[in-house]
């Protein structure tokens, strides 16, 4: 996705930051119903998200894209804030960053069926039709640009953590990182 840029002296004439308020800024001025020194911005709920957002001429943005910028920060347009705590509905600047969507990505939690614990490491079950034999593989899983790669590990010869440090290694070797809250390997 691409955002718009953002200028910084564009929302310093509705705006300003304020770490009391829980969208991270209040209205620098009165104007309708909007009340100087009052939150700015609305909690805005999606299906698997809810985020602050304000309406400034008619244009929906996120607050944590204007506490980023007003924060004195360069933010591109292809580039997304993340929270570091998971929490979007915190935008106190220090748990800010910008990131490509890739990476933000890589910060998101682990799914709920993930039964390892880790990030693109599970079990893998090969069952052959009309036998009761089936061989077990860690799928160890990885991105390479936009290719998801796989390497299957026969678990007779390879432990979990074999897995894990495969993965890790991979990683490593690409310069990509996960951090803790995705899966626990960075």
């Amino acid at each position: 996705m691409t955002y718009k840029k953002l200028d910084k002296t564009y929302f310093e004439k509705f705006v300003y930051l304020n770490s009391a308020s829980p969208s991270g800024l209040s209205w620098k001025i009165s104007r309708g119903s909007r009340k100087k020194d009052s939150i700015a911005g609305s909690l805005h709920k999606t299906e698997n998200r809810t985020e602050w957002v304000m309406l400034l001429e008619r244009e929906q943005w996120k607050c944590s894209r204007i506490v980023y910028v007003l924060s004195g920060n360069e933010l591109q347009e292809n580039q997304v804030v993340d929270h570091f705590d998971q929490n979007p509905l915190n935008n106190n600047v220090h748990n800010l960053r910008a990131v490509s969507s890739e990476v933000n990505a890589r910060n998101a939690k682990r799914y709920s069926n993930n039964l390892s614990g880790v990030s693109g490491v599970r079990l893998h079950i090969d069952k052959k039709p009309n036998s009761e034999r089936q061989t077990e593989y860690w799928d160890v899983s990885w991105k390479e640009g936009e290719k998801r790669k796989h390497k299957l590990l026969l678990c007779s010869s390879h432990s979990f953590d074999e897995a894990v440090q495969y993965r890790k290694n991979k990683l490593a070797e690409l310069g990509v990182g996960y951090t803790t809250i995705h899966g626990g390997v960075q």
